[in-house]
């Protein structure tokens, strides 16, 4: 395979609480061996955690959380300074944060606010410190399927049934996964709509046990990381309600896992497919408000279609009424986590309920068992007024009962049980921002790839996404030739949308010219470059689409460059000189790539400053993967675009 590679940035393959009052002797479902959970009892609303005096402003990011133990935020953004309050309001922690870093810390167990200058997320239970938990990653504005994601894989439980696992949602999506501290990059790799990548079956998971990571796509991307039951699903509209999911469940601890599905509309049918071979793996006519559940003993992946919106989880419900240490978000109707009405599957739990307004009349309804549907005994439980970041939090009953939690204002509701377990918590500050987004199937051109040439005139249409809650105004997008985050990017074509309502599109047009040697060139677009929209997440602001693909650059050997876009002048110099061109290159296939070598081709005025220009790389077995870096210098004198290709053989 002969492969050329371009000079700038790119997907190359295109690219806490209460144990029961009957303490228990034995071993309980979710725990790790000889676990001894951090205990604390309240089964009362909690006071209000801040004075109205206390209260920040009104575009910094803020949420209220409950955890066993660990707090774990992820920073997006540089200087992101971040403060973690107690429940009495008392300081904590504080710290300035560079983009894309982790921090952690353990203040025990209770409800503590974290409060920010920029969007994060965070992970809450005890993911860090030990095992046996599941989540799916979110972005800053709280959405489980994104262009990216910070997250971490907690240590080993089970090597045969731990998972890492890659969802794509769309055709030809290309994806890395990175260590968060090193940032260099463990996998990459394209999958289409429905397929998935598996850390697990490629035998990588050794690599990135109690690591901090991050995925990319090109599309919108999900990320799983697996050792125990309790979680919800996301949807391929990002959220966690929707009509398409794709999950895995498993058979941890010898403990029945579950595919549990709760729906929000009436006549609601739904199919369970398992992914691998295509199979039926049950049906069922949900009405609003039920809950089926299905146990699931083996290792299996598994799709969620419906034709109604639902939620789709992996929680302790088949097979289990109470006994089972986790932790887990619920999921409200919108499938924001934030919400207005909840029906919640649970069994023996403990419940906290957060208000994310000041004057929320909340009530909280205990319907029945599942399977009594449509509940002819209904129970009112509280139905009480709460007001920005106080909580009510009580234990549900033992068995699989379903509660309706509804308030007049956003609420988050989060089911624990006995200090084992991890969960990214709701984000209180999702739910008052827009969410400005797109990805490379916004960008579209008036002639086709195929079809134009260097000179033609072509107009691009670009479709921008407002997937938040609320209006963005006064929006400018921007149109580079290259990557102005990889480099100096000139800007073709600017604009100011006047408004994007909320969960509708607005288009940016404009023309340009078919650059000479169009397949050194890609057309990059930044939503609001310089931060002067306030939103819930600015990690998907960006697209990239080539000139040219380069359909060589397809797997088995799926190749990522990171390299300068251009080059800076200053004072008649370059800046930086040399400058370093890394590939990545992973084998993608079932059997192993031999003989692998790369030479690198330098024009005009670029020269290598050492080293030798073909490289020897040798085998690549199957999931495996090989690098070459190359440091190369540019003759500021030199004519015409200094470019370079490099091709794998």
């Amino acid at each position: 395979m002969k492969t050329k590679l371009l000079s700038t940035v790119l997907f190359a393959f295109v690219f806490c609480t209460t144990i029961w009052a009957q303490q228990k002797t034995e071993i309980f479902g979710g725990a790790p061996p000889n676990f001894k959970p951090q205990v604390s009892a309240n089964n009362e609303a909690m006071p209000s955690l801040f004075s109205l005096a206390q209260q920040v402003a009104a575009d910094s990011f803020e949420t209220t959380v409950y955890t066993f133990g660990d707090l774990v935020v992820f920073s997006y953004f540089s200087d992101t300074h971040v403060k973690i309050y107690d429940q009495g309001g008392t300081l904590q922690n504080e710290q300035t944060l560079s983009a894309d870093t982790m921090f952690n810390v353990n203040h025990g167990s209770g409800i503590f606010r974290i409060v920010a200058n920029k969007s994060f997320t965070i992970l809450v239970g005890d993911a860090i410190n030990n095992y046996v938990n599941g989540y799916f990653a979110v972005d800053e504005a709280g959405k489980g399927v994104s262009l990216k994601l910070n997250t971490w894989m907690m240590r080993s439980f089970n090597s045969g049934q731990d998972e890492f696992v890659i969802f794509a949602y769309e055709d030809n999506t290309g994806f890395t996964v990175k260590n968060l501290q090193t940032k260099d990059i463990i996998y990459a790799g394209t999958l289409d709509k429905g397929k998935y990548f598996s850390f697990r079956q490629a035998g990588l998971l050794s690599s990135i046990y109690s690591t901090a990571l991050q995925v990319n796509g090109t599309k919108p991307i999900s990320a799983l990381s697996y050792t125990d039951q309790d979680y919800y699903v996301p949807s391929s509209n990002g959220t966690f309600s929707g009509n398409e999911f794709y999950g895995y469940s498993a058979y941890e601890g010898s403990w029945t896992n579950s595919i549990t599905i709760t729906s929000y509309a009436d006549n609601n049918f739904v199919t369970i497919k398992n992914i691998d071979d295509g199979s039926v793996i049950d049906t069922a006519t949900l009405m609003r408000g039920q809950v089926y559940t299905r146990g699931i003993n083996t290792p299996t992946y598994w799709a969620v279609v419906s034709q109604g919106p639902v939620t789709t989880a992996n929680i302790p419900y088949a097979g289990w009424t109470g006994s089972y240490y986790y932790m887990t978000r619920a999921i409200d109707e919108t499938g924001t986590g934030a919400g207005k009405l909840f029906f919640v599957p649970t069994i023996a739990s403990n419940i906290h309920v957060f208000s994310f307004e000041t004057n929320n009349n909340v009530k909280i309804t205990r319907l029945g068992v599942n399977t009594d549907f449509p509940y002819p005994s209904a129970t009112e439980i509280y139905n009480a007024t709460l007001n920005y970041g106080e909580v009510y939090n009580f234990s549900s009953a033992s068995g699989n009962y379903v509660y309706k939690i509804e308030g007049t204002g956003n609420v988050a509701v989060l089911q624990s049980n006995g200090g084992a377990g991890a969960d990214f918590m709701p984000l209180s500050y999702a739910a008052k921002l827009p969410d400005l987004t797109l990805s490379v199937d916004d960008i579209l051109f008036s002639i086709p790839d195929s079809l134009y040439v260097p000179g033609d005139k072509i107009t691009a249409t670009v479709t921008l996404h407002n997937t938040g809650a609320v209006d963005a105004a006064n929006i400018p997008v921007v149109a580079y030739d290259g990557d102005p985050d990889a480099g100096n990017a000139v800007p073709i074509a600017n604009d100011l949308l006047p408004i994007i309502k909320a969960g509708e599109t607005g288009t940016f047009t404009f023309e340009f010219i078919i650059p000479i040697r169009p397949e050194f060139h890609s057309l990059v677009i930044k939503i609001d470059p310089n931060n002067y929209v306030v939103e819930s997440n600015k990690s998907n602001n960006k697209a990239q689409r080539f000139l040219r693909s380069n359909k060589d650059l397809l797997p088995p050997l799926a190749v990522n460059v990171t390299a300068p876009s251009a080059l800076m002048v200053e004072g008649g110099n370059l800046i930086p000189n040399p400058f370093n061109v890394k590939y990545d290159i992973f084998n993608t296939g079932s059997v192993s790539a031999t003989n692998v070598a790369i030479t690198l081709d330098l024009k005009n005025g670029l020269s290598l400053e050492n080293g030798l220009l073909v490289v020897q790389l040798g085998n690549i077995p199957a999931n495996g993967s090989a690098s070459a870096t190359f440091f190369i210098r540019a003759n500021p004198d030199s004519t015409g675009f200094n470019v370079f290709t490099a091709t794998i053989t």
